[in-house]
């Protein structure tokens, strides 16, 4: 009888053991997996602010890029960029440098774009920590100079662009045709047809067709 007490007892002390050390493990693991957690939280949005700020600048040069062939003064966005990107963004924003259109290292037209950022991020893991961002964009406007120096006027550009219209049939298989194409006025006169730029089709991975050969000679 006393041998069966004493067995139990023991049975019990390690069933309490057992408790107590998973109550440890968990009071030293949690409170590491809630800020590992937060920790990572923190990182995103941190992460999703800077590339937010960073497309939006890159849209606005990108397109200051395109029409630099129509405006050849010194054109700056920086009001619209900066109200912009603060109203989207949580952040104080600021362009400090930017140059249109200036020549550096044989290289000319060239567009430059900095700016810097500040914004607070609270967390469990910081109660009120400061991030500072800066950004550096330097792209070569698109004037359209030829190689005599001189600047094409916007009619002038269009007019000599290389184009090449081709038609393809998105729901029938993968080739591009020329207008005049027998696929184009005959077979496939009356289905869904796309008039596209030859590149385009290319990209698509729009093969040439075999009778009209694409438009090949366009």
């Amino acid at each position: 009888m006393e041998e069966n007490m004493s067995s139990t007892s023991i049975i019990k002390e390690k069933v309490f053991d057992r408790k107590g050390s998973y109550i440890v493990e968990a009071a030293i693991f949690l409170p590491i997996l809630i800020l590992s957690v937060s920790a990572l939280i923190l990182i995103i949005r941190i992460t999703g602010i800077c590339e937010n700020i960073c497309f939006s600048t890159a849209q606005d040069v990108i397109k200051m890029d395109l029409e630099a062939y129509k405006y050849k003064n010194s054109v700056s966005l920086c009001k619209e960029t900066e109200d912009r990107i603060k109203e989207e963004n949580p952040v104080d924003f600021r362009v400090t440098r930017f140059s249109y259109l200036y020549s550096s290292g044989g290289m000319t037209d060239l567009i430059a774009f900095e700016a810097e950022a500040d914004f607070n991020v609270v967390n469990a893991v910081v109660r009120d920590a400061k991030i500072s961002f800066e950004e550096k964009l330097l792209t070569r406007g698109f004037t359209g100079t030829l190689n005599i120096g001189k600047n094409l006027d916007e009619a002038e550009f269009k007019q000599n662009r290389p184009t090449c219209k081709v038609v393809i049939f998105p729901k029938y298989g993968n080739r591009y045709h020329s207008k005049t194409c027998r696929y184009v006025n005959e077979i496939y006169k009356n289905e869904y047809k796309q008039e596209i730029e030859k590149e385009e089709a290319a990209k698509r991975r729009y093969l040439p067709c075999k009778i009209c050969g694409g438009a090949a000679n366009v």
